[in-house]
């Protein structure tokens, strides 16, 4: 299950939600291949991911993209060991070292450590 959620999003029924969002099993992993698919951009990358890596069963597992606050959305459901935050493309992961910055002339603030910034004066 995937779930996706922001503050523009008006809310949806549990109804709204399985007939166009909820996918299961192999119709998840049809919707990863259907032109027009509707699931986050991350999930037909995963799949692709996994198809590379050779013969693989998929598990359940629930999604939720969120770079704000999310866990209380959650926690009375799941226990801290079984919630994993990972880095993915979207908005910006908060550890920018994990980017694949090119072209950026370094040493630069606050990339690297050894570096000494001060602003420019005026």
């Amino acid at each position: 299950m995937v779930l996706v959620s922001n503050a523009f999003a008006p809310v949806a029924t549990e109804a709204d939600f399985r007939s166009r969002y909820y996918f299961a099993g192999q119709q998840l992993l049809d919707e990863t291949r259907r032109e027009g698919c509707v699931l986050s951009p991350e999930m037909p990358a995963f799949v692709a991911a996994m198809n590379a890596t050779g013969p693989w069963t998929s598990v359940p597992l629930i999604c939720v993209k969120s770079r704000g606050h999310f866990r209380s959305g959650v926690d009375e459901w799941f226990a801290a060991e079984q919630v994993f935050e990972l880095d993915t493309v979207g908005l910006i992961s908060p550890v920018l070292e994990r980017l694949p910055w090119k072209g950026l002339p370094r040493p630069v603030y606050p990339l690297d450590e050894d570096i000494e910034w001060a602003p420019a004066s005026k």
